[in-house]
C-alpha cells in the first residue's frame, strides 16, 4: 500500500516492485478462492513462480553495476521458463505443488539478493537504511531462504509439521511485506 501512495515518486525498478506485488496479492486472492471452493489451485504457482522470477531478475539487474551480470539475470528468465516447462511436464504436474522450480527460484532469489547487498556495500553510498535496495533486497533474502528450507524438504517432512511450516512461511511473509514498505519509503523520501 505504501508504493501504491508514492508512486510518482518511486524509481522505475520499484514500480514494477509494486506491480509484482500487486499480483502477489492476486495470486493469494484466487489461490483462496480455489481452495475454498475445493478446486486444484497448484497450477496458479507454477504460473506466478514464472511471472515472480520474470519481476525479481529484471528488478535485480537494474542494480547490479556489472553489465555481464545484469544480462545474465536478463537472460536467465527464458532458461528459467524453459526450465520451468520441462520440469513441468517431467517430474511434477499441475495438480502437485511446484516443489523443484519454486526451490530453484528461491536459491536463486539468495544469489541475487547477496549480489545487491554486495553491490551495495561496494559503493558505500552513506546510510544504508536510506537506500531502497537494502530494504528490498533484506525482504528477498529473508523470505527467500527462509522458504527455500520449507520448500525445499516439504514433501519429506512428517505430515503433522505442515500446518507449523505454513504459519513460519506467513511469518516470512509478513517479515517481508515490511522490509518492502522500508523501501517503498526510503524512495518517498526523496
Amino acid at each position: 500500500m505504501a508504493g501504491v501512495r508514492i508512486w510518482a515518486r518511486l524509481l522505475r525498478q520499484m514500480k514494477l516492485h509494486v506491480g509484482f506485488l500487486a499480483i502477489s496479492l492476486l495470486v493469494d486472492v484466487v489461490t483462496t478462492y480455489l481452495g475454498k471452493t475445493g478446486r486444484n489451485f497448484e497450477w496458479v504457482h507454477f504460473v506466478y513462480t514464472l511471472v515472480e522470477y520474470s519481476f525479481l531478475a529484471v528488478i535485480f539487474s537494474f542494480w547490479q553495476d556489472s553489465a555481464r551480470i545484469r544480462k545474465a539475470f536478463r537472460l536467465s528468465i527464458p532458461v528459467f521458463t524453459l526450465v520451468c516447462i520441462v520440469t513441468l511436464a517431467t517430474l511434477e504436474g499441475v495438480t502437485l505443488i511446484n516443489q523443484f522450480t519454486v526451490s530453484l527460484a528461491y536459491s536463486l532469489y539468495v544469489v541475487m539478493a547477496v549480489l545487491a547487498l554486495l553491490g551495495r556495500q561496494r559503493n558505500d553510498l552513506g546510510l544504508i537504511y536510506r537506500d531502497e535496495r537494502f530494504w528490498v533486497s533484506s525482504a528477498v533474502l529473508v523470505y527467500s531462504a527462509g522458504a527455500l528450507a520449507i520448500f525445499a524438504f516439504l514433501l519429506i517432512l512428517p505430515r503433522n509439521l505442515l500446518a507449523t511450516l505454513w504459519y513460519v512461511h506467513n511469518s516470512l511473509n509478513v517479515a517481508a511485506n515490511l522490509l518492502y514498505t522500508g523501501g517503498f519509503l526510503c524512495q518517498y523520501r526523496r
